[in-house]
């Protein structure tokens, strides 16, 4: 089983994040994958020295707007790590892999989540798991959504009619109850399943701006990366209903030190 999990930061990223990796390890699973062409990108190495994003380190890099099809206007609108998975599907990062995954630069792996990794890269292709950071239910019996869920801030009404006129389905409020919901764009996911959900927020991308980001909702840059970010939990959530997922917990780390350690400002949550 061949995985690729893109690693998204746009300014600086700490190789610590894989210390329970081998080298070997590190450099075949994982890519680092800048976003966000305003700042200068930086690493630091396991030795705790911080190199320019083009000198040597342990695994492949990607900067966004190097690539043969780059759409700016993702991270000027504020669609954050939805440029990683827009940007993999257009230029074709991912297609000689069977697993394709992205998480972000603040999430540790822990020994769990390399157990995982190792044991999953061991199986035949042509497995079904769906992995993601699962927060609780999406919608309990009485259809009453999770808090996280940001009602009065999101569309699901029209999250969930752009689902269904882009994949000519039929999905219903009702059949979320009790499915996970996961956040933080952070999946690894079936290279079927990933290119799906990328090519439907690249078209979600064009059809929420600029009404998604005006009164009455949030208007704050970074507020569209929150529809992007629901949109995705919305399709895990009806793949895993419709049984073409079996949803597994991926057990990373969400360390909120990580920023502050790297000098890192999170204005984009308004």
């Amino acid at each position: 089983m061949k995985i690729r999990v893109f690693t998204v930061f746009h300014k600086i990223l700490d190789e610590s994040i894989w210390r329970h990796f081998s080298p070997a390890e590190k450099s075949q699973w994982f890519v680092a994958y800048a976003v966000n062409d305003k700042h200068p990108k930086r690493m630091i190495d396991q030795a705790g020295i911080s190199h320019e994003l083009g000198a040597t380190i342990s695994i492949p890099r990607v900067v966004d707007n190097d690539q043969g099809a780059y759409f700016p206007q993702l991270q000027q609108r504020g669609f954050m790590e939805t440029s990683c998975y827009v940007h993999v599907h257009a230029n074709n990062l991912a297609d000689d892999v069977d697993y394709v995954g992205v998480c972000q630069y603040d999430m540790r792996w822990t020994e769990e989540a390399v157990s995982l990794l190792r044991s999953l890269s061991a199986l035949p292709p042509g497995q079904r798991y769906g992995f993601g950071l699962c927060v609780g239910t999406m919608m309990a019996a009485n259809g009453e959504m999770h808090p996280l869920a940001f009602t009065r801030l999101r569309n699901w009404q029209y999250l969930l009619d752009h689902y269904n006129r882009f994949f000519s389905t039929d999905l219903r409020p009702g059949m979320l109850v009790n499915q996970p919901f996961t956040l933080f764009q952070t999946y690894l996911l079936p290279k079927k399943e990933f290119l799906e959900l990328a090519g439907w927020l690249r078209q979600l991308c064009d059809d929420v701006y600029p009404w998604a980001c005006s009164a009455p909702y949030e208007t704050h840059w970074g507020s569209l990366g929150g529809y992007t970010e629901r949109a995705a939990s919305l399709f895990f959530a009806a793949r895993v209903h419709a049984g073409q997922l079996s949803f597994r917990s991926l057990p990373l780390d969400h360390d909120e030190s990580i920023a502050e350690s790297l000098g890192i400002e999170k204005g984009h949550y308004g």
